[in-house]
């Protein structure tokens, strides 16, 4: 059975405070943290995949902007920047190339005649979060 996003944070949490990495402890005590809260709006459950990778994308964003000021910032914020988007970026699903998303559209078209909304529905279905959906959008028409 494949873990999820929130129980790979969670066993990671475990492991940091075992290891004693106190910045990943952080990071992930706050992801964690966040994504419940997003869960537990209504209804008390595990946070899914999908909320979990909007409060990480949303955690390197910031993370970002601190690098984005420069010299305006200590080295020392600069470097706990760093270090967290590394930890972030960990729990990201890899995005497809362009070239490896255009041969899987072609793929996909050639097995028979299929309209943008088909395509974009297989890239959904088949690699979420893993894709560009304007690229997508702009390489399916190349095919349709």
């Amino acid at each position: 059975m494949k873990m999820s996003l929130y129980q790979k944070l969670c066993s990671d949490l475990v492991t940091a405070r075992v290891t004693g990495a106190s910045i990943t402890k952080s990071v992930l005590s706050c992801v964690i943290a966040d994504a419940v809260k997003l869960a537990c709006v209504k209804v008390k459950r595990d946070p899914t995949d999908d909320e979990c990778l909007s409060v990480i994308k949303k955690a390197k964003v910031g993370q970002e902007s601190i690098l984005a000021l420069g010299e305006k910032v200590s080295q020392r914020a600069s470097e706990a920047a760093t270090a967290e988007i590394e930890i972030l970026s960990n729990y990201l699903p890899t995005t497809l190339t362009e070239d490896a998303l255009r041969a899987e559209i072609k793929e996909y078209c050639d097995t028979s005649t299929r309209s943008l909304g088909d395509v974009m529905g297989y890239l959904k279905r088949v690699f979420p979060n893993q894709y560009d959906g304007k690229l997508a959008t702009t390489i399916a028409r190349e095919f349709i």
